[in-house]
């Protein structure tokens, strides 16, 4: 975009992640959207990180034997340098991007996944962005407008690009299906978005009562359901993140 680029500022952790699994594109393209959008929103990139040698789906860690970080003016001159090397973009930077980030840069990256599951699942899609604002001894006040600013962000980023699912994590990694289904208890689900097509009717049961009170917020192609008491009032239903969880296993395995 043109302009002069905003002062780089690199997040500091704890990060708060909004993460994402898109079904129907590779992780290279997957990536690639979240950053376009970002970009188009008014966001510079200012770098990246290269890793394995290849297509990313064919690997199950991009940064684990080689990681190289490059400068990048955009978009366009990383995936000039990325064609040149012919390594997988693992992650890219970008500086500016406002709401949700707390000023500082944030970080887009491809999410390990297990080596069982190169060639069926793809690598979920995190954004890192700067969390100090939820630590314990930060005022209510401050953590209840980053909880806003950063569930805005969360929100207009699902309905933007209509991933399959995703989650607002902090500091752990939302799971592909396959990790989904080896442990199914839900705990990356407490905040979470499934897709019109990865809900359930376990689920979508519980709509009209959690909707009253903030905990299911219509969007999209979807819902965005928030049981963890960070983003909204924890609901009086059990056990929903495991049936998130399950809705993803279950739609995956169609």
């Amino acid at each position: 975009m043109a302009g002069k680029p905003p002062k780089s500022r690199e997040p500091l952790p704890p990060f708060v992640e909004p993460s994402f699994y898109f079904s129907n594109l590779s992780t290279h393209d997957a990536l690639l959207a979240v950053v376009r959008h970002l970009a188009d929103s008014g966001a510079h990139v200012i770098g990246g990180t290269l890793g394995e040698l290849g297509d990313a789906d064919a690997t199950a860690h991009l940064k684990f034997s080689f990681a190289e970080r490059v400068a990048a003016d955009d978009i366009n001159d990383l995936l000039s340098i990325h064609a040149e090397k012919g390594r997988a973009i693992a992650d890219v930077t970008l500086a500016g991007v406002g709401q949700g980030s707390a000023g500082r840069n944030v970080i887009v990256s491809a999410l390990p996944i297990p080596e069982a599951a190169v060639g069926t699942d793809h690598h979920p899609i995190s954004i890192a962005c700067d969390g100090r604002a939820f630590e314990p001894h930060v005022s209510p006040s401050q953590r209840k407008r980053a909880a806003r600013d950063v569930l805005a962000f969360f929100t207009a980023l699902v309905s933007a690009l209509r991933p399959s699912y995703g989650a607002i994590l902090f500091e752990y990694p939302l799971p592909c299906p396959y990790e989904a289904a080896e442990r199914p208890d839900g705990f990356e689900f407490a905040d979470c978005y499934l897709s019109k097509d990865w809900l359930d009717d376990s689920l979508t049961k519980h709509a009209s009562s959690l909707r009253d009170s903030g905990q299911w917020l219509d969007v999209a192609d979807g819902a965005i359901i928030l049981t963890s008491g960070t983003f909204a009032a924890q609901p009086d239903v059990d056990g929903l993140p495991a049936l998130a969880a399950l809705a993803v296993v279950r739609a995956s395995a169609r």
